[in-house]
């Protein structure tokens, strides 16, 4: 249960990392343009 438990926690941690990491691409792609 607690394996299952930390893989789901994994899977958010993971989900949550893509979208922060998507977002800082897209300032950094806008911080380019404005140069």
């Amino acid at each position: 249960m607690m394996r299952k438990h930390g893989l789901l926690n994994h899977l958010i941690y993971h989900q949550h990392n893509q979208i922060a990491h998507k977002n800082l691409d897209e300032l950094l792609n806008g911080y380019r343009v404005q140069q």
